[in-house]
């Protein structure tokens, strides 16, 4: 992973402030382990390097480049080890057989942040969100799910793409949808009623 001197060993020319008003620096994390005595309880769980894009979903150079900066994001250490590396397991081996469409992402905190030099640097999100989409190849149908987590706990719930949808767009973080017609699932013989019944329980996603 790049630190601000490994950037600048690669681009001379590049004044290192100016890449660490542009980023999250590696130097950026070190800080967690400095603070975590100061911030007992922000810190006392610990986070580490929350990947976006999988690096397990990927093998050689296109592995090492998930771990650029610019595709993690601080996550609880516990979750990101347990249950969300489960979950993104599961992915993997539905990509065994089919082509998935995956969607990462992260929602940020108002006021939960790194901190460098008592300036705010990384933004510590509150919550994990996935979505994926795929055509199945053995139930000839189209399949998509959704799932979300709190940055604080290790616990993923799980829902449909159009309850995540609306869980995105409670915290203005989506226009749209996120597949074409919601992957076309949600039009499936039975799937309505399903998703009425879901419905009817509330959204597991709106944590």
């Amino acid at each position: 992973m790049m630190t601000q001197d490994s950037v600048k060993h690669k681009h001379p020319t590049l004044d290192p402030k100016e890449i660490g008003k542009r980023q999250a620096t590696d130097e950026d994390y070190e800080e967690l382990e400095q603070n975590k005595d100061q911030n007992k309880d922000q810190y006392k769980d610990q986070y580490n390097h929350g990947h976006l894009n999988p690096s397990s979903h990927h093998a050689g150079d296109a592995s090492k480049a998930t771990m650029t900066l610019t595709n993690i994001v601080p996550q609880r250490k516990k979750l990101n080890e347990k249950k969300w590396s489960l979950h993104e397991a599961k992915l993997k081996r539905l990509a065994k057989d089919n082509s998935v469409y995956v969607l990462v992402g992260a929602i940020p905190s108002e006021g939960n942040w790194i901190k460098r030099d008592n300036e705010a640097r990384v933004n510590i999100p509150d919550y994990m969100w996935v979505a994926y989409c795929y055509y199945d190849q053995t139930s000839q149908s189209y399949k998509s799910g959704g799932a979300t987590a709190k940055n604080v706990e290790n616990k993923i719930y799980e829902c449909t793409v159009s309850q995540l949808q609306a869980f995105l767009e409670k915290h203005k973080q989506v226009a749209g949808q996120l597949f074409d017609n919601n992957c076309y699932v949600e039009q499936a013989a039975g799937a309505s009623a399903a998703a009425g019944a879901s419905a009817a329980a509330g959204n597991p996603c709106d944590i």
